[in-house]
């Protein structure tokens, strides 16, 4: 409510390398690497970790729940109205 929104981020690489000798085609390396990576960003620093260029680094966005565009702040407005209504009660 009061912070910047975040979201979840996942990050997949996933990497194939075959090296081979020219001259005989002898196979040197074939190897897989993947690994998987994890964090939390701000959606206002999104536009500055992709590469526009690049359309792999381009993630959608996920759609903003029922929760937190229409929940949440009802939820802080009431607390916030009964906090008020509390204190002036209290203090007569």
């Amino acid at each position: 409510m009061f912070g910047d929104r975040v979201v979840d981020r996942v990050v997949n690489l996933q990497l194939r390398a075959l090296v081979s000798e020219r001259r005989s085609g002898r196979i040197l390396c074939n190897t897989e690497y993947a690994t998987t990576s994890r964090d939390t960003v701000e959606v206002s620093v999104i536009p500055r970790l992709e590469d526009a260029t690049i359309p792999e680094t381009k993630g959608q966005l996920p759609q903003e729940g029922f929760f937190s565009t229409f929940a949440e702040p009802l939820i802080m407005i009431g607390a916030v109205a009964v906090s008020v209504l509390l204190l002036f009660h209290v203090r007569s």
